[in-house]
């Protein structure tokens, strides 16, 4: 059988996207509200407003004001006929995505955090090769107390066939897991798939005239997580399947923190590019540590986003994302980078 994975050579890597506590007032539904975490002390939530908000609000009271901001239920894109339930109740994957012959190799993440994540991978590939002899996926091997990264290219039935194994293990322990397909530019698929993608209303009002930059795909088998980093565009990111919470910092105070972090590890890390270094050894740790642990700083913010809740996350603001469950099950979003055009004789526009 043909191996479906394909080394990716070593490459810079994109620039992320994803979320902080907010002074937006009381208006268009918006609500203040403080989420209990695990730790002693409680953890501001971003405000959110209802999916009734219309351009001229959000223009002003999150985009010029530079506060994050959550929609509630905005709106289901057509994206959402890529994925149906099964027989058993979980979310899989559609013909309409994995049966177009035009998609392209998509590029794809593993992390391995675990001894039982080789046993589950082994257990996958001997799967696929139908009980032959089986060949572990590049880039993976390592010692077991290492966290393991790696990037290949395959085809988005690697993802499809990793659900299909995960749906006849009896426990969640033997599940393949965190395998990632991150940051899938849309403009890289067929034009059929594109349209299901098209940005939200409110990046395509005439009155507020809007480009957007860039726009991308997040399909994985929970858990996932994306490490603390900032964004040089402003982003809209948008909920599919299953819940992901996302914790932010101010653009200052995020600084403060990444720095901090560098100079305790010796490292001199770029803040806008996803580097290796950000997704394995002391680098991830620390990263994690100082956003998710009990010292994480007070100005520190959240927000659990689900199925078409929206998040926009200012430019600079820094953020960090993880899935809610672990489980192996499926999780998808989608992101618009974008910015508003400057207005005509206004000083207040960004």
């Amino acid at each position: 059988m043909r191996s479906l994975v394909t080394p990716r050579p070593p490459q810079s890597w994109r620039t992320y996207s994803r979320f902080g506590c907010s002074l937006l007032p009381r208006a268009q539904g918006i609500i203040p509200a403080v989420a209990r975490t695990a730790h002693t002390r409680l953890i501001s939530t971003i405000r959110s407003v209802d999916n009734t908000i219309d351009v001229a609000a959000f223009y002003s009271q999150a985009y010029v004001a530079q506060e994050p901001l959550v929609i509630r239920d905005y709106v289901k894109l057509p994206v959402s006929t890529w994925f149906h339930q099964n027989e058993h109740g979980d979310v899989t994957l559609d013909s309409k995505l994995t049966g177009d012959s035009n998609t392209p190799e998509m590029p794809y993440e593993y992390v391995r955090t675990a001894v039982e994540d080789d046993v589950a991978l082994a257990n996958f590939t001997k799967w696929l090769q139908g009980d032959k002899e089986p060949s572990v996926a590049p880039g993976i091997q390592g010692t077991e107390n290492q966290t393991r990264f790696s990037q290949f290219s395959a085809p988005i039935s690697l993802l499809s066939k990793a659900m299909e194994f995960n749906a006849q293990q009896e426990s969640s322990k033997m599940r393949y897991k965190r395998l990632y397909i991150a940051q899938m530019p849309i403009n890289e698929l067929s034009s059929e798939l594109q349209l299901d993608l098209e940005a939200p209303s409110l990046l395509r009002c005439s009155d507020r005239p809007c480009d957007v930059y860039n726009t991308s795909i997040w399909l994985g088998l929970e858990p996932t997580y994306t490490p603390f980093h900032r964004d040089p565009n402003p982003n809209l990111f948008m909920q599919v399947v299953g819940q992901k919470t996302l914790r932010l910092l101010p653009p200052g105070q995020g600084g403060q923190v990444f720095m901090r972090v560098q100079n305790t590890i010796g490292s001199a890390s770029n803040s806008r590019i996803r580097g290796a270094e950000m997704m394995e050894g002391p680098e991830r740790s620390a990263l994690h540590d100082a956003i998710w642990g009990g010292d994480a700083p007070q100005e520190v913010v959240e927000t659990t986003l689900g199925p078409h809740d929206c998040l926009f996350i200012p430019k600079g603001w820094w953020h960090s994302v993880k899935s809610v469950r672990g489980d192996g099950h499926l999780n998808a979003s989608v992101n618009w980078w974008f910015r508003y055009r400057r207005g005509q004789g206004s000083s207040t526009e960004k």
